[in-house]
């Protein structure tokens, strides 16, 4: 199947184009999904503006889960025109616009129609999981060459406002898409429904710790704080690691789950079970050096509070948690309407089937190209043109 579900950000990306391309109809259509076309002049629409703006550009890479440049070399005039894109850039913005194509006829044959608030938290939808994708790439070095977007600002205040509201309006279609066949409930009663459901998983730990070299130097800290002693104060003591320990012997307000990354599985659970103010006895920490060395520390913990993080705060990570749950449904969904579906690309994008979406064109063999050298490393597809109409 394809990739059905590329769930959020799956539109934008077109396929093939030029430049500054008109926005006159071109025949044939570059695709027809169910005798619906998806014209070239459409797609050249499209990737004109994403190409043309780098951080738009870096958005659409991100979304195809590329990191090369999706700028090809034009293959008319002297052909070394920037002008065009690589056919694999192309071809994915092909199939995700069949994708979406079938998602719309999906909804029109439901009767079930994008309102002005579906679009709006799209908008909010987009944003936060661009930036989130932009922070997973930089943390994994998988970020595209040359990549504008910064994840420290809002991505409206860095992309063009159509590329945005493209975006957005793509996405909810999608997550209308994922509603009716989820049979999903995103209007307040059902978000705050799952907030209520799920106090356990909204709600922080805040946690007091000072660290110590050996058991008897955190016991001795223990017993300090036992007695009365702040953790500020007992952070600062000759028994505590400053190097290692928190500076005031204060952790921010974290979830569990940062918990266990910090602490482990084990120490983790046994820290969820504190009540607030409770003190543990000292506990061992073992942690591991980029050079495989292992180090045994000691750490005191206190809970200092659990704290329930606002419905308001979360309100959009909730409607991600509701829709992500329900990712193999849809895709179910999708694949069976990608089963039935009649769909025809124009050669000049590759060739379409239900399993693998669009396939780049295969380049003739090098028994049937005049120029010998071919035979000797096959050259790589051309990248897609069109000229610019006079």
């Amino acid at each position: 199947m394809p990739t059905a579900v590329k769930r959020l950000l799956l539109v934008a990306v077109l396929g093939a184009l030029v430049v500054g391309a008109t926005g006159c109809d071109v025949s044939p259509p570059a695709a027809t999904v169910d005798g619906v076309a998806i014209s070239q002049s459409t797609l050249n629409d499209e990737l004109s503006g994403e190409i043309a703006n780098p951080a738009a550009q870096c958005a659409a890479l991100l979304e195809a889960g590329s990191t090369t440049s999706p700028i090809g070399v034009g293959t008319e005039g002297d052909g070394t025109s920037p002008n065009a894109v690589t056919p694999s850039f192309a071809d994915n913005a092909l199939e995700t616009l069949v994708l979406e194509q079938l998602e719309t006829q999906a909804l029109a044959a439901r009767g079930v129609t994008v309102t002005h608030a579906d679009l709006v938290a799209a908008t909010a939808d987009y944003q936060s999981q661009l930036l989130g994708q932009l922070q997973q790439a930089q943390s994994a070095s998988t970020a595209p060459s040359g990549c504008t977007l910064s994840a420290g600002r809002s991505v409206s205040s860095q992309v063009p406002r159509d590329f945005l509201r493209r975006q957005a309006t793509s996405l909810a279609d999608q997550e209308m898409f994922e509603v009716a066949v989820g049979h999903l409930n995103l209007g307040q009663g059902g978000l705050e429904s799952y907030y209520t459901s799920h106090l356990s998983q909204v709600t922080q730990e805040c946690l007091n710790v000072v660290v110590a070299d050996s058991q008897a130097a955190a016991q001795a800290l223990h017993d300090q704080i036992a007695a009365g002693t702040s953790f500020a104060k007992a952070s600062t003591s000759a028994d505590a690691d400053q190097q290692v320990g928190p500076a005031g012997g204060e952790l921010q307000c974290e979830y569990p789950s940062i918990g266990a990354q910090q602490f482990g599985s084990t120490l983790g659970a046994t820290i969820d079970a504190l009540s607030s103010g409770q003190l543990l006895e000292p506990q061992p920490l073992s942690t591991q050096s980029s050079t495989g060395a292992t180090t045994t520390y000691y750490v005191v913990v206190q809970m200092r509070q659990h704290q329930l993080v606002p419905f308001a705060t979360l309100r959009s990570s909730i409607r991600q948690a509701i829709l992500t749950a329900h990712v193999a449904v849809v895709g179910k969904a999708l694949n069976r309407l990608v089963g039935r579906a009649h769909v025809t690309v124009d050669p000049r994008y590759g060739t379409w089937s239900s399993t693998h979406g669009v396939t780049v064109p295969t380049p003739p063999p090098p028994a049937f190209v005049l120029n010998t050298k071919a035979n000797v490393t096959p050259a790589p597809p051309p990248a897609l043109h069109l000229s610019i109409p006079s």
